[in-house]
Order: C-alpha cells, then structure tokens, then sequence
C-alpha cells in the first residue's frame, strides 16, 4: 500500500475526486480510495484506518478466493490482481455529470506500468 500512496498521480486521482466512481462493481476502487483518504485525514483515528483497511481486504477477498483469508500470498501477485481490477473497474466508472470515463492505456503495458499512466 505504500508504494500505491506514493505514486504521485494515482494518489491525486482518487484524493481529488469524491464520489466519482458510479460503475457497477466498483467495490475494490472505492474502498481504496476510501482507505487512501482515511489514512490521510487530519481527523482519522487509527482505528478508521484499520476498518478501511479491513473493508478493502474484505472486497479483494471477495472478489478472489486467492486473498481470502489470512494465507500468506506474494505481494506482486496481490499488486497485480489490485491494480488489474481497479484498471476494469474504472475502466466502466461515470464522472458525476454522468459522462463515461475512458482512460486511453496501451494494451501491451503491464499493469504496473499502466497505474503510472493513470
């Protein structure tokens, strides 16, 4: 998550744009966005922190039977499966005056590579 909060134009991305995600399925985007702006609030506790971060595990978990759980897992595979899903999810997100988003990315970039372009 550290690398994620540090990637300066993905960070901008979710922290400027409340309530921007109105895709079917876009569980996994909004409960890191809404861990992201948790995390950085000047009146979050540590235990918002802590929901949040159980809220997004809980919707990964649903999302891939691979994260459920406690398991020990790679944490390249979870980055991958993280960034790959909130590429769909947003992918198919509104902005609020209900025109469709559409991110140009080129196919052939990996996914750790496409979360830069965003």
């Amino acid at each position: 998550m550290q690398c994620l909060f540090n990637t300066k134009k993905l960070f901008g991305y979710f922290i400027n744009r409340d309530n921007l995600i109105e895709a079917p399925n876009s569980h996994i985007a909004e409960e890191f966005r809404n861990l992201l702006t948790t995390t950085f609030s000047k009146t979050s506790t540590n235990e918002n922190v802590l929901n949040a971060v159980y809220r997004l595990k809980k919707s990964i978990g649903e999302m891939s039977l691979t994260f459920n759980g406690y398991a020990q897992n790679d944490a390249h595979e979870f980055l991958q499966f993280l960034l790959d899903k909130m590429n769909k999810e947003l992918n198919q997100a509104k902005s609020i005056d209900g025109k469709y988003l559409q991110f140009k990315v080129p196919p052939s970039l990996t996914s750790l590579e496409k979360i830069v372009i965003i």
